[in-house]
């Protein structure tokens, strides 16, 4: 019987499948933890990944809030530019106004400090009276003083003739 014990050939077939099948149990172990440290890697992995989508996620967003502030500030410095702008346009234009009134002021004076002396043999009135030997003695912001044949009188420039108000660079208010 120490034979059988001692010469590894004679192993009965149980003593083998015994064999085999342990062997094939720890095998299976082995592989049952090779899986859950890959299965274990792989979450770590994906963990990882997830992190790194999540910070890119918030950076993306970081981003885009500064680009909407920096919109914000754009539209702010634009309407501010626009605003200035209007108001520069403005004060041009006022200014413009202003120098044109100026110069029609200037004109309007050279013009009647011109007329002023001037003589006529006759003149007729928009309302149709007529005056004989007129000399225009004054140029005034409301009309003329004239002194014809008969005295002197007061005209105001509705009543002048167009040729008269044109040379006094009268305008009339009604046509504003």
């Amino acid at each position: 019987m120490l034979k059988y014990f001692t010469y590894p050939a004679m192993f009965s077939p149980h003593t083998i499948l015994l064999l085999a099948l342990c062997c094939t149990l720890s095998s299976c172990d082995r592989r049952a933890n090779d899986d859950s440290a890959l299965k274990e890697e792989r979450r770590e992995a994906v963990l990882k990944q997830h992190a790194a989508y999540e910070k890119e996620l918030l950076e993306a967003t970081e981003r885009e809030e500064e680009i909407k502030a920096q919109q914000r500030e754009i539209n702010r410095e634009f309407k501010d530019a626009q605003a200035k702008h209007a108001a520069e346009k403005a004060a041009e234009a006022k200014a413009a106004t202003k120098a044109l009134l100026e110069m029609e002021a200037k004109e309007r004076k050279a013009a009647r400090k011109s007329i002023t002396h001037k003589k006529f043999s006759s003149i007729t009135l928009r309302d149709g009276s007529r005056y004989q030997d007129v000399e225009i003695i004054k140029v005034s912001d409301s009309g003329i003083t004239i002194t014809h044949l008969n005295g002197a009188r007061g005209i105001d420039f509705e009543q002048l003739p167009y040729s008269l108000q044109l040379a006094c660079k009268y305008v009339s208010p009604t046509a504003n």
